[in-house]
């Protein structure tokens, strides 16, 4: 009796062409997935938009969250110190400013978790938040960049609060100077190569703006006026320091702050 199969080049054609679908879909899947990313990304910066404003009708000046003391500048923070004085000696990190809405209980530290952050890693346990100063580890476990409330030991600042322009971005996707090969006053990498966040494929970043609002902004060209990340106030450059065609586009260091009570320059650990 003849037995019925598939001949050998009846299963390598059937192989072939599962293999063809899958190309086509992976992409696509992948695509899916960046895309449900995106949206949770906006969604945790747009809880910490609110946790901010809550934050800031509950401090007296109104200020966003700002770790440290008035003169502190921007420094190593000791998460695991006994007291302030310790936790903030030599000044207070970026990272550290965010993590007092979770030390208060107005956010959790998953809300500042992007995952298509490549930095990103899991975040830090939820128990006793109240017992540390600043993130376990400031880079794997905040994914957001914050505009600098911090000086350059001058004495002159120019913190965020609730009286600010509410057009000023506060808070967005990692800055993009925190990529491999890339050093501070490094002039190699011009605004193209650097304009947009990694989180996100460089196709843009998600901002959150001083109202509590957050945009996904593009990249829309490679001029310093219309790439995607020059979305603040009048099209500024939230990345870089400086306003608008007066910015530079050298790395930023931790001595630098924004240009004026109208430049947004968000910044975070791990850039150096």
């Amino acid at each position: 009796m003849k037995r019925k199969g598939f001949t050998l080049i009846e299963l390598l054609v059937v192989i072939a062409i599962i293999a063809l679908l899958m190309s086509i879909l992976m992409p696509a899947l992948a695509r899916v997935r960046e895309m449900a990313n995106r949206v949770v990304c906006g969604t945790n910066l747009k809880g910490i938009g609110t946790a901010s404003a809550i934050y800031a009708g509950n401090d007296d000046s109104g200020r966003f969250p700002c770790a440290g003391f008035r003169a502190s500048i921007w420094a190593t923070t000791d998460g695991g110190a006994a007291d302030a004085a310790t936790a903030y000696a030599s000044g207070a990190s970026i990272s550290s400013s965010l993590y007092l809405l979770v030390k208060y209980d107005y956010a959790t530290p998953k809300q500042f978790i992007c995952k298509s952050d490549p930095d990103s890693g899991e975040s830090m346990p939820t128990g006793q938040p109240f017992l540390f100063w600043d993130f376990g580890d400031p880079v794997a476990q905040c994914s957001y960049a914050y505009h600098m409330p911090y000086d350059d030991g001058s004495g002159l600042h120019y913190r965020l609060s609730s009286a600010s322009n509410p057009a000023l971005a506060m808070a967005a996707d990692r800055n993009p100077w925190n990529i491999a090969g890339i050093l501070p006053n490094d002039t190699s990498f011009g605004p193209k190569e650097v304009g947009n966040s990694a989180a996100h494929g460089r196709e843009g970043q998600n901002v959150l703006f001083v109202d509590s609002h957050v945009e996904f902004s593009k990249t829309q060209g490679t001029e310093i006026e219309d790439r995607g990340s020059a979305c603040g106030l009048n099209d500024d450059d939230i990345y870089i320091m400086g306003y608008k065609f007066d910015e530079t586009t050298i790395a930023p260091t931790k001595l630098d702050m924004p240009g004026n009570r109208e430049d947004s320059f968000l910044v975070n650990e791990g850039i150096f």
